[in-house]
C-alpha cells in the first residue's frame, strides 16, 4: 500500500529540517503519534495544516496574498478556524 503525496511531502519537510517526529510535530503542539499517522495518509485538520505551513514556511503563495491584503482575524474567519459573527 502506498503513501498520499501530501504524507511523503510531511515526511520531507521534516527530514530537511533535520527533526525527530517529536521535535517537528511538538514545535506546533502535536504529539509525535498522531504525526506519525499524518506522516502515514491519516488527513490533517485545516488548523494543524496552517500550524505546519506558518511553523516551517511552507506557505502556498496565494495564502501569502490573501494574508498581506487581509487583517488575520478576517483571514482566520474565511478558513474556518473562527465562527463568523451573526
Amino acid at each position: 500500500m502506498g503513501t498520499a503525496p501530501g504524507a511523503q511531502r510531511l515526511r520531507r519537510l521534516r527530514h530537511k529540517a533535520e527533526l525527530s517526529q517529536t521535535l517537528f510535530w511538538g514545535r506546533i503542539g502535536v504529539s509525535q503519534q498522531r504525526g506519525s499517522r499524518y506522516e502515514t495518509g491519516a488527513e490533517m485538520t485545516k488548523d494543524v495544516t496552517l500550524l505546519v505551513e506558518l511553523a516551517y514556511g511552507c506557505i502556498p503563495l496565494f495564502t501569502l496574498a490573501k494574508l498581506r491584503d487581509m487583517q488575520l482575524d478576517d483571514f482566520m474567519r474565511e478558513q474556518g478556524f473562527v465562527r463568523k459573527e451573526k
